[in-house]
């Protein structure tokens, strides 16, 4: 069964949203663009978790676990349900003595796998 990446994360989480087409252009200027397979909106989410050290290696250790091939639920803002998403790389920043963040991307994925 799929883990649920669940940490809580920043406000000001950034989203990026594009549409996967095909486009054809003709010699008079026409161009026609279509819907480039199922599933084409691509999207991915950057986010920061931060917190004392215990809070941010759980975090890391749930991503090393995954090990940016395998995916997760995960519910991004704005969104009423969680998505599948992998994670290929995280940065985790030493803040002070008790205190770090972890930056990340996370990357939607369309999986027929429950």
């Amino acid at each position: 069964m799929a883990e649920t990446f669940d940490f809580p994360f920043e406000l000001g989480a950034g989203g990026d949203e594009t549409p996967r087409t095909r486009q054809v252009s003709f010699g008079d200027g026409y161009q026609q663009s279509i819907e480039d397979g199922i599933n084409t909106l691509q999207v991915s989410w950057g986010i920061t978790i931060s917190g004392d050290h215990a809070r941010i290696i759980a975090a890391r250790d749930f991503l090393r676990r995954h090990a940016g091939v395998r995916w997760f639920w995960w519910r991004p803002p704005l969104e009423p349900e969680p998505i599948k998403v992998k994670c290929k790389s995280w940065r985790p920043v030493h803040a002070s003595t008790t205190s770090a963040s972890l930056a990340l991307t996370l990357e939607r994925v369309y999986n027929p796998g429950a």
